[in-house]
């Protein structure tokens, strides 16, 4: 599983290997990030276009929110049974970005950023 978020000028600082990654983890919007623009994915290696949880807007802020299971290989489907809350969002916060990362219901991280962010959510 890997969460990516993305603000600012992140549009210009991907270079096509950058977008290739975001596309091989389900990515269908990364082509359309513009400048200013804000975009955040909640994906999974090798999933097919839109078939992850992906949030694209030029002009605002984006969250994307998605429940996992926690499974020893893929392909992983949403479930109710072990479900694992994931969350990531963008929010103006005073001179910078603010994004979160909620992990079965706990605030992991708040990370100022001004480009490009990405996690690696591991179960290990």
């Amino acid at each position: 599983m890997v969460a990516i978020a993305a603000k600012d000028d992140a549009s210009f600082n991907l270079s096509d290997r950058a977008q290739a990654a975001c596309k091989s983890i389900g990515s269908t919007q990364i082509d359309r990030l513009q400048f200013r623009g804000s975009w955040a994915i909640i994906g999974i290696k090798g999933a097919s276009g839109g078939a992850v949880i992906e949030n694209l807007n030029n002009f605002g802020s984006v969250s994307v929110n998605a429940w996992f299971p926690w499974v020893d290989s893929p392909p992983v489907t949403p479930s109710v049974a072990q479900p694992v809350a994931e969350s990531i969002e963008f929010s103006e916060s005073g001179s910078g970005n603010k994004k979160q990362v909620i992990i079965i219901g706990l605030l992991l991280a708040i990370i100022v950023i001004v480009v490009i962010g990405a996690i690696l959510i591991n179960k290990d």
